[in-house]
C-alpha cells in the first residue's frame, strides 16, 4: 500500500471514531466559509457598483438639486434663469440642465421623460451610439427631436429617424446614448439598462410638460482636479447669494453619492464579517479541541507508529492531514451552499452581488489555513511523544 493510500485510510479511520466533535467542527466552519463567501459577493458588488456610479456619473461632474417647491415655483423659466446666474458666476464651468417631465412616451414602455440643455452632453462626457446630440438650432427653435438610451431603442423604437410621441406631440429620435445616462436623484445606473427619453429643454417648455416635482438638477463641470472641497465651498458661497437661496440647491458629487455605498460596505463589514470571523474561529478552537483529545485518547497508537518506525513527521502529518480533511469538507459544502443562496438571493435583495473566482476560492483557502494553523499545536504534541513513554502510559 502507498504511503499516501495509507494516510487517507488513518485519517478516514480516525474521523469514524470521533463522529460528533468532527461533525461540529465541519459545522462550524461550513457555515463561517459560507458567511465569508457572502460577505465577498457583497462587498465585490457594491465596489463594482460605486465604480460603475463614478462612471455613470463622471468624476468632474457635479450637480446641484434645487428645492422642489422653488422648481415648481419658478417653472421651466425660473430653472432656465438659475442656469444662466451660475453660468454667469462660474463662466469657466459648462452647465446644463437636467429635467424631469411628467409625460407618456410612446412607443418606449416604461420610460421616463427628461428635458435637457443642450450642453449636457458635454457637461456630462456622454458618448453616442448612433445620430447625434442636441445642437443651438434644436435649443433655440425648440425642435420636437429626442435622444433615447440604448434600453429605450429596445423598448420599442427602432432607432435613429423613427417617430414617436411625447404626450399629444411627435417627436424624432435623432441619436442614441451609448453610456453614463445617469439621472440627478443619485441613481446612476448605466444607460443601457434605463428607458430614458431626453428632449430639448425649450421643446419641453414650449409643449408645457409639467415638471415632476424633485426632478431637475444643475449639472457643472467641475476643474479638471475634480469636485474639491474648495471647489465645492465655492458653490455654496454662490449659493447662499440672496439671488439664489430661495433654490437651496443641494450639492451632488462623486464623494456624497458614494456615501451610501460605503455605509452599507460598513454595516455588511460590520455583521456578516462578525459571524464569519466568529464562525471560523468557533470552527478552528472546535477543530483544535478535536485534536488534542485525538492525541490523548491515541497515545498507544502514536507509541506504537513510533516504534514501528514513524517519524515524528509522520505523525504530525497525520494529524495535519485529518484536520485539512475536515476543513477542506467544509469549504467545499461552505462555497456550494452560498452559489445556492447567491443564487436564490440575486434580484432579492437591494444589494449588487458579485459572483467572481476570487469570491469562492478565498474563503476556500481561508478554511484550509484555519485547518493547518488549529492543527498546529495538536501535531506538535503528538509528535513529540517518545515511543517509551507512549507505551508506557498506553
Amino acid at each position: 500500500m502507498s504511503e499516501a493510500l495509507r494516510l487517507r485510510r488513518d485519517v478516514a479511520e480516525s474521523l469514524r471514531s470521533q463522529p460528533a466533535r468532527a461533525a461540529l467542527a465541519l459545522l462550524a466552519v461550513t457555515i463561517g466559509v459560507t458567511t465569508l463567501t457572502l460577505l465577498l459577493a457583497m462587498v465585490g458588488g457594491l465596489r463594482a457598483e460605486a465604480r460603475r456610479m463614478i462612471a455613470a456619473f463622471g468624476a468632474q461632474v457635479v450637480a446641484a438639486a434645487p428645492a422642489p417647491a422653488a422648481v415648481q415655483a419658478g417653472g421651466y423659466r425660473g430653472l432656465d434663469r438659475w442656469r444662466a446666474l451660475w453660468a454667469e458666476a462660474e463662466p469657466d464651468r459648462p452647465t446644463a440642465l437636467m429635467v424631469r417631465v411628467g409625460a407618456e412616451a410612446e412607443p418606449w414602455r416604461g420610460a421616463t421623460v427628461w428635458a435637457v440643455g443642450a450642453d449636457l452632453a458635454i457637461v456630462r462626457g456622454w458618448t453616442l451610439q448612433e445620430g447625434r446630440w442636441f445642437d443651438a438650432l434644436d435649443e433655440a427653435n425648440g425642435a420636437r427631436v429626442a435622444v433615447i438610451t440604448d434600453a429605450a431603442r429596445w423598448a420599442g423604437s427602432p432607432g435613429v429617424g423613427s417617430v414617436g410621441r411625447i404626450g399629444d406631440q411627435p417627436y424624432t429620435v435623432i441619436g442614441i446614448i451609448r453610456e453614463g445616462a445617469g439621472v440627478p436623484d443619485g441613481s446612476t445606473r448605466h444607460a443601457g439598462g434605463e428607458t430614458l427619453v431626453l428632449v430639448p429643454f425649450a421643446a419641453a417648455e414650449r409643449q408645457r410638460l409639467p415638471i415632476e416635482p424633485g426632478g431637475a438638477a444643475l449639472f457643472l463641470r467641475a476643474p479638471p482636479e475634480g469636485a474639491t472641497e474648495t471647489f465645492t465651498a465655492r458653490l455654496d458661497a454662490l449659493a447662499a447669494d440672496p439671488a439664489w437661496r430661495a433654490w437651496q440647491p443641494r450639492w451632488i458629487t462623486p464623494d456624497s453619492l458614494l456615501a451610501g455605498i460605503r455605509s452599507w460596505q460598513r454595516i455588511i463589514g460590520l455583521t456578516a464579517g462578525s459571524i464569519a470571523a466568529l464562525c471560523l474561529l468557533l470552527g478552528g478552537t472546535t477543530l483544535m479541541s478535536l485534536m488534542l483529545a485525538e492525541v490523548r485518547q491515541r497515545i498507544p497508537e502514536i507509541g506504537l507508529r513510533r516504534a514501528l518506525g514513524a517519524t515524528r513527521h509522520d505523525v504530525a502529518r497525520l494529524f495535519v492531514a485529518e484536520s485539512i480533511a475536515i476543513t477542506g469538507a467544509a469549504a467545499v459544502m461552505g462555497t456550494a451552499l452560498a452559489a445556492v443562496l447567491l443564487a436564490v438571493l440575486d434580484g432579492r435583495v437591494p444589494l449588487p452581488l458579485q459572483r467572481d473566482y476570487f469570491t469562492f476560492v478565498i474563503p476556500a483557502i481561508v478554511s484550509i489555513v484555519i485547518g493547518s494553523v488549529f492543527s498546529f499545536a495538536p501535531a506538535r504534541l503528538a509528535a513529540g511523544l517518545s515511543p517509551a513513554a507512549a507505551l508506557r502510559n498506553g
